[in-house]
């Protein structure tokens, strides 16, 4: 027995020990089946949401990517539906084990519509990217696509951006998505509130936010329902500046919510490398009237950044406001370190809004460092109705610029301020600009540019500034300027055709079309466009008077008028005939003047007599006119642009009784007062003049205010103008003018009485002036010396 036992003993140890290790085989195979899944890290795609999901919600695949962390790249697809984020947002931070090939992407499962929407704490993101690198948001539901199947929104409405990046968040990219925020309430401040609907923010760790990726993407809501003053904000921490970030081919849209300012991209304070490539940068809805200055882009530096700064291939347009006026920057540029190198190139700027708006295509205000400007395309048009001026390019101080290739075009009409197509406010470091196409409209107060005066004809710019040998002045055939589309017109020739000089940097267009590596073309747009002729005269454009204006008729004027030199020989006296026919053809006027000289692809103004010198004046019987110009160059090669025409109406100037009636008609009557004013104002006076208005409301339907009255030609104490109702009638003029402004301004005006009274000598109050603006404006303002008005018998 003896022998027996220890047998069975060492056998039964034996057994146990095959029992142990089955168990712990058992337990091995559990924790790598079914619920053991999550011991391992990540690895593969995962379902978020719908029908067996792998995760119910978002915050639950992001608490288990942070627990687990991966071994592979990583995908989580997101079923079609709308999410909310968790007060605090969604938190994504630094994965250890996620690189460059371990990436975690977030993304609409296949043919999924996802739609994630706000927080409501102030100050949160509904993205936190706190430290966090390697994340993708594809907004495509489409393997490798680029459709825009995902809608990120924060709607709580002060600061909160969809997007926060902050302490070396580096190596992101979110593509292919809606963006959009609603900060109705926040301004641009330095602090560390995110600022924008992508916020490239603040950092408290060693270094910045660096080589992020925004691409493909809608920035801002097309409908202008949800709007954010900003729509990318990079800024850096002092000492740690955000690097290399690029915002690439998006779409931003609808900026500026509140108070003054607003930003398409707001590279402020530290940041080196921002770029800006590929962008549209429009409104499609105007920003509130709050909102009176509009950035495209706005680089700012402080206290030396930001610099390197990369701004290709954009298009920015239409920057509108419903407030009275306002300022619009395409590109603001302000850098103050020596080291930095700026380039513009490729871009399209294109301000086409009526109204009194300061309009700066490009700003300097660089102290130190140095901008590459090539291949850039302007164009400023519309029409002024004020003071405020418009520049296609201002440098304001001496930072040291090459320009060259670009065409900076001025169209605007109308208005007394003084526009510019270039103006050189610092001369310091304007010496390499050449090979461009400088042009400003050709009327008194449009100078091709300013440089230590201002210089009205393209020939004193060049030589007041020493610079532009190679370049040209004439007028460039964009196919549609007031839509934002820059590119030239294939059926026009013209000097742009393989004008520019070869730029090693620049070896493509805004279309990413190839340039030619000898002779580019000038401006964003390289093609094979039409070549100029050798010869060709060209009719340009009647100044004055401009076509469908009211001149004063039996009044003698000095006709004006500007003709094109637009083929490649330089011509000399060249005669050009300028025209006036009455309704049936006959000839009322017509004189000849000589061109001594003119450069190959310049333009000239003529000017030409009050009493011609083949036949007639210029003083004409009240009817309307056809005026005609004519170049006449032997040998011309292109007839069908050698003669222009347009349209006028002679009145007589004003004497006795006339109506104000909307639903009027007549030769007597307005149906406006707009449209009285207008004509009071060109034609003058004879006699004392009386407008008698008729029932009814008169308001911004039917009136552009203010309604200014000035001097009229031929008013004094005898012939003075007196607006009263029509007897028995009680009109009301009722609007809301700009803010600062009135309904009337009477500027330097004399002798102009508004009598309230529907019956005459009376002292009835039956017209009623209202002014609907909610802040400054007033009723009625005199101003620069206007005596002897009358106010009377008006509520």
């Amino acid at each position: 027995m003896r022998t027996i036992y220890p047998l069975l003993r060492n056998r039964s140890a034996r057994a146990r020990s095959r029992g142990e290790h089955a168990w712990l085989f058992a337990l091995v195979l559990f924790l790598l089946m079914g619920g053991t899944a999550l011991a391992q890290p990540l690895n593969g795609t995962y379902t978020v949401a719908g029908a067996a999901p792998n995760y119910a919600t978002i915050d639950a695949a992001i608490a288990d990517l942070n627990a687990r962390g991966v071994s592979g790249p990583v995908t989580f697809a997101i079923r079609s539906g709308t999410y909310t984020p968790p007060a605090a947002g969604y938190v994504l931070t630094n994965v250890a084990t996620m690189n460059a090939t371990n990436t975690v992407t977030f993304r609409p499962d296949v043919g999924a519509t996802v739609t994630i929407t706000g927080t409501t704490n102030v100050g949160t993101a509904t993205f936190y990217l706190n430290g966090a690198k390697y994340f993708v948001f594809d907004g495509s539901n489409t393997i490798g696509g680029t459709t825009k199947d995902m809608t990120i929104r924060q709607t709580e409405p002060t600061y909160n951006p969809t997007f926060w990046l902050l302490n070396d968040a580096d190596l992101n990219v979110i593509k292919n998505c809606n963006l959009q925020g609603n900060a109705g309430t926040s301004t641009k401040t330095s602090s560390s509130n995110g600022i924008g609907i992508v916020f490239i923010g603040l950092t408290s760790a060693a270094t910045g936010n660096d080589s992020n990726l925004v691409q493909n993407c809608t920035i801002g809501d097309p409908a202008g329902t949800y709007r954010n003053n900003i729509g990318v904000g990079v800024y850096g921490t002092s000492g740690k500046p955000n690097n290399g970030n690029k915002i690439r081919r998006c779409d931003i849209v609808n900026f500026g919510a509140a108070g003054t300012y607003g930003y398409g991209v707001d590279a402020y304070a530290e940041q080196a490398g921002t770029t800006v490539d590929g962008c549209t940068i429009h409104m499609t809805v105007p920003a509130p009237a709050a909102v009176n200055t509009l950035y495209g882009i706005y680089t700012d530096y402080s206290p030396g950044y930001p610099i390197n700064s990369i701004f290709n291939g954009n298009r920015i347009y239409k920057l509108t406001s419903t407030a009275a006026n306002w300022t619009i920057y395409g590109i603001y540029h302000w850098v103050s370190i020596s080291t930095s190198n700026t380039t513009i190139t490729n871009n399209m700027f294109s301000f086409a809004e009526n109204g009194d708006h300061t309009v700066y295509g490009l700003y300097y205000q660089s102290s130190t460092g140095t901008t590459l400007m090539y291949n850039n395309s302007f164009y400023i048009g519309g029409t002024s109705t004020g003071s405020r001026s418009v520049y296609a390019l201002y440098k304001s101080s001496s930072n040291t610029v090459d320009c060259r290739n670009n065409i900076f075009y001025v169209a605007r009409t109308g208005g007394t301020a003084s526009n510019y197509g270039l103006y050189i406010s610092s001369t310091t470091g304007w010496t390499l600009s050449n090979y461009n196409l400088i042009r400003a409209n050709t009327a008194s107060n449009f100078y091709t540019g300013y440089y230590t005066a201002n210089r009205l004809t393209f020939s004193d710019f060049k030589t007041g500034s020493g610079q532009e040998a190679n370049s040209i002045s004439v007028v460039p055939p964009y196919i549609d300027p007031a839509n934002g589309d820059l590119h030239i017109s294939t059926l026009i020739r013209t000097p742009v055709e393989s004008r520019g000089t070869p730029i090693g940097a620049v070896t493509t267009d805004i279309d990413g079309d190839a340039r030619s590596a000898t002779t580019p073309d000038l401006g964003a747009d390289e093609g094979s466009f039409l070549p100029p002729l050798t010869n060709d005269m060209l009719a340009e454009r009647l100044i004055t008077p401009a076509p469908g204006v009211v001149v004063p008729g039996n009044t003698l004027f000095a006709p004006s008028a500007s003709v094109q030199n637009a083929g490649s020989n330089a011509q000399a006296n060249v005669t050009v005939r300028y025209r006036i026919l009455d309704a049936s053809n006959n000839v009322m006027y017509s004189d000849v003047q000589t061109i001594v000289s003119l450069a190959a692809f310049n333009s000239q103004t003529v000017t030409f007599n009050t009493t011609g010198n083949q036949s007639g004046t210029t003083s004409l019987p009240a009817g309307t006119y056809t005026l005609e110009l004519t170049t006449q160059l032997a040998g011309d090669l292109d007839a069908t642009n050698d003669r222009i025409t347009g349209t006028i109406t002679a009145k007589t100037p004003l004497n006795g009784l006339y109506t104000i009636n909307k639903l009027g008609s007549g030769a007597r009557n307005y149906t406006s007062f707009t449209a009285a004013i207008a004509d009071l104002t060109q034609l003058g006076v004879t006699g004392q003049v009386i407008f008698e208005v008729a029932a009814g409301t008169y308001d911004n339907t039917t009136e552009t205010f203010p309604l200014t009255l000035t001097a009229a030609p031929g008013m004094s104490a005898a012939n003075n103008v007196i607006f009263r109702p029509a007897v028995g009638a009680s009109p009301t003029l009722a609007g809301a003018s700009p803010a600062g402004s009135a309904i009337f301004i009477i500027d330097g005006g004399k002798y102009y009485t508004f009598d309230g009274s529907n019956v005459v000598g009376g002292t009835g109050r039956n017209w009623t002036i209202r002014n609907t603006e909610a802040t400054t404006s007033s009723t009625f303002w005199l101003r620069n010396d206007a005596d002897f008005n009358t106010i009377k018998n008006a509520i």
